[in-house]
C-alpha cells in the first residue's frame, strides 16, 4: 500500500499483480490527524488546523504544517531530488571567462 497526493489531497493506493496503481476510497484528512497527534499544541496552531487560513502568512504557516505531516508520514522521499549536476561552474569560473 502506497499513498498519492493529488489535487483532492492524499489518497491510499494499491498495486495490482501487473503493477497499476488504484485509488481506494479512504482519503487522509492531514489536519484531523495533526490535531489528534498533538505535534502542534498551541492555540494558533489549532486555531488554523480547524477553521482554516484567514489571511496570506496563515497560509503559508499551514502549508508548512502540511509538509510538516508529509515529512513525518514519510510522504516526502517521493518528492524529485534537485539535479545537483547543473549547479558545475563556480562564479570565480565565471568572472575568469568574462575577462
Amino acid at each position: 500500500m502506497a499513498f498519492r497526493c493529488s489535487e483532492s489531497g492524499i489518497q491510499k493506493t494499491e498495486e495490482n499483480t501487473r503493477g497499476a496503481t488504484t485509488a481506494m476510497k479512504d482519503e487522509i484528512d492531514w489536519k484531523k490527524e495533526l490535531l489528534e497527534s498533538g505535534r502542534f499544541n498551541d492555540q494558533f496552531s489549532k486555531g488554523l488546523l480547524e477553521n482554516g487560513a484567514k489571511n496570506f502568512m496563515q497560509g503559508i504557516y499551514l502549508g508548512y504544517m502540511y509538509s510538516r505531516w508529509r515529512k513525518i508520514r514519510g510522504l516526502d522521499q517521493d518528492d524529485p531530488v534537485e539535479n545537483e549536476g547543473q549547479i558545475q561552474s563556480s562564479y570565480k569560473e565565471f568572472e575568469k571567462k568574462i575577462k
